[in-house]
Order: structure tokens, then C-alpha cells, then sequence
């Protein structure tokens, strides 16, 4: 059930082990701020001769745990956006998920599948009750007839002729 994404583990073991290696890279920064608590004591114990020598040595150690740091916040951060990616995903597939509605005859509910026939009225209907005068079919066929023909055949008005 493992796979390369999840190094050959489970996905259960795989987010127990993503979990301690967290954990672990937080208490190594934590170690890391108190080493250098301790670093500070120390100097201030030392004489300045050795004080300038420790403050080279504090200052690269301090720039590698600033690139380390930035390493793992980075890698916190793609983690994070990869989070919110596999959240919005299962937000989308939700919807996905409500059943289909089935094509039935609007009259008789019989399934029609590809077969069906969409009226005028909006409905969908099986072969038998496809004609409107089988389905009590609310769409005025009359007024679009009569609008058709008033489109297509415009108004023709004589000129008026004078009169001697």
C-alpha cells in the first residue's frame, strides 16, 4: 500500500513519521537557541583576546543556522501549500459526488435514457407521450405560429394616391 510518494509507507505510517521528523526538526532549533544562550555566557567569562576569535566563530555558526532555518521554513511552506492544495481538491470533488439525475419521462417516470425527447415545455417525455396533445403540454404552439408568420411576412401599406 506504500508508494514512492509516501517512501514504501502506509498512509497511516507515513503521516506518523512526517509528525516526529517535525517534531524533531523543531526541538533541533530549539537546541539551537539555547547553544546559543549558552555561547553568550561564555563570552561573557572570556578575556578580549579570546572574545574577538568566539565572535568570528559565533558569527558563521549564526549564519548557518539562519540557512538551515530557511531550508526548513521553506520546506514547512511547500508543505503547508500542498496541504491546502489536497483540501481544496477534496472541496471540488464533494460536489462531484451528489448523484445524477436520472432521465425519466416527465408523464409516466419510465427511464428514457438517450432515447428521451425534450419538449417545448421544458419537460423531458418516453415515445408515447413525446406529442404535446399527450402530455398536457402548456406551450402555446398558436402564439409562436402567429408570431413566426407576422416576422416573416411584414405589414405592406399602399402609397395613398391624391385625388383630382
Amino acid at each position: 500500500f506504500g508508494g514512492i510518494d509516501n517512501q514504501g509507507y502506509c498512509s497511516v505510517c507515513f503521516k506518523e513519521k512526517m509528525k516526529k521528523e517535525t517534531a524533531a526538526a523543531d526541538q533541533n532549533t530549539e537546541s539551537e537557541v539555547v547553544s546559543q544562550e549558552d555561547t553568550a555566557d561564555k563570552l561573557s567569562k572570556l578575556s578580549l583576546e579570546e572574545k574577538t576569535e568566539v565572535e568570528e566563530v559565533k558569527e558563521e555558526l549564526v549564519s548557518k543556522v539562519e540557512e538551515e532555518l530557511q531550508k526548513i521554513t521553506s520546506s514547512e511552506v511547500d508543505g503547508a501549500s500542498a496541504a491546502v492544495a489536497v483540501e481544496v481538491e477534496k472541496e471540488k470533488e464533494e460536489p462531484k459526488e451528489i448523484k445524477k439525475k436520472k432521465n425519466r419521462c416527465f408523464s409516466c417516470k419510465k427511464k428514457v435514457g438517450l432515447t428521451g425527447f425534450t419538449c417545448r415545455c421544458g419537460g423531458l417525455f418516453c415515445s408515447i407521450h413525446r406529442y404535446s396533445d399527450k402530455h398536457e403540454c402548456n406551450f402555446d404552439y398558436k402564439a409562436m405560429g402567429e408570431k413566426e408568420i407576422s416576422e416573416a411576412n411584414p405589414v405592406v401599406v399602399a402609397q395613398k394616391i391624391n385625388k383630382i
